[in-house]
């Protein structure tokens, strides 16, 4: 997929694609996803920016961010959907731990500290984007949302779990979701963001 270094403006035809956008970090490259964002709600889509750099907002940065906005909806049209998902929300959100009880906890989460030695592999910390994409793909259905546009600045620095969670949004449900997602990198950091999607 090229990258871009000017933003598309027909929305409908976008639903199930990724657009990268190639442009300096700044205040400008971030008005220039605001106002894509705006436009898209003024198509009729639901529209987010947000930031995933993980030195500004951790591993889950962009995704817990989105996650903020959308569970006050989750909570109240699907609660059962938090509850299915907790595992999955309270890691993306650690405040959660405070509201949420977690219904099934590991050994190593039961042991007391100076017994926690057990390591897991990495591939179960990637289970939890793909719970959180089948968690939001559930709403989708369920809440009747329409498209969705989430433009991602500083994607070329996102954490390693949040990149894989978009990346495997994209390709399990971006039709599904009539999903348009904008991944924003550096200069000269576009094509390996692209290729990552591919």
């Amino acid at each position: 997929m090229p990258t871009q270094d000017r933003l598309p403006t027909h929305f409908r035809e976008l639903a199930g694609a990724v657009v990268v956008l190639e442009a300096a970090a700044g205040a400008a490259r971030r008005a220039a996803l605001d106002a894509w964002a705006d436009a898209a709600r003024a198509d009729g889509a639901e529209a987010w920016v947000v930031s995933c750099g993980v030195s500004r907002s951790g591993i889950w940065g962009g995704l817990n961010t989105w996650l903020e906005d959308l569970l006050p909806r989750l909570r109240a049209g699907a609660p059962d959907l938090v509850t299915r998902h907790d595992r999955e929300l309270t890691a993306a959100l650690p405040r959660l731990k405070r509201e949420i009880a977690v219904r099934h906890l590991t050994l190593t989460e039961t042991a007391q500290d100076d017994e926690a030695v057990r390591n897991f592999a990495l591939d179960r910390a990637y289970r939890i984007p793909q719970g959180l994409i089948d968690m939001l793909e559930a709403w989708h259905r369920t809440s009747g949302a329409g498209r969705w546009v989430v433009a991602c600045d500083e994607f070329d620095t996102a954490g390693a779990l949040t990149a894989r969670f978009f990346r495997e949004l994209v390709r399990r449900r971006g039709k599904a979701l009539e999903l348009t997602l904008l991944v924003a990198a550096a200069p000269a950091a576009g094509g390996a963001v692209a290729a990552g999607f591919a």
